[in-house]
């Protein structure tokens, strides 16, 4: 999931990929995916780069034979409970 993620966010901004198994709304399979990323790029991704990152990790799963559906979510350091507490 990293190399793909890296394929739309800049390696200097995705900080950690973090998987695991899931339910989707209709209660099947799913893969939830919580992407670390700097408070820089937060601001700085679009629609567009994100709409392209949820088909590229949706394709990437199905190469690899799991159907399970992506379900993306963000997060920055501080929000993940990982900030400096200098």
């Amino acid at each position: 999931m990293k190399q793909v993620a890296a394929g739309i966010i800049p390696a200097a901004q995705l900080l950690d990929v973090r998987t695991e198994p899931a339910l989707d709304a209709e209660g099947k399979d799913a893969l939830r995916i919580t992407l670390v990323i700097t408070d820089d790029a937060a601001q700085t991704l679009t629609g567009a780069q994100l709409g392209h990152l949820l088909l590229d990790v949706h394709d990437s799963l199905l190469k690899q034979g799991d159907e399970r559906f992506p379900l993306i979510s963000y997060a920055t350091p501080t929000d993940s409970g990982e900030a400096d507490d200098d």
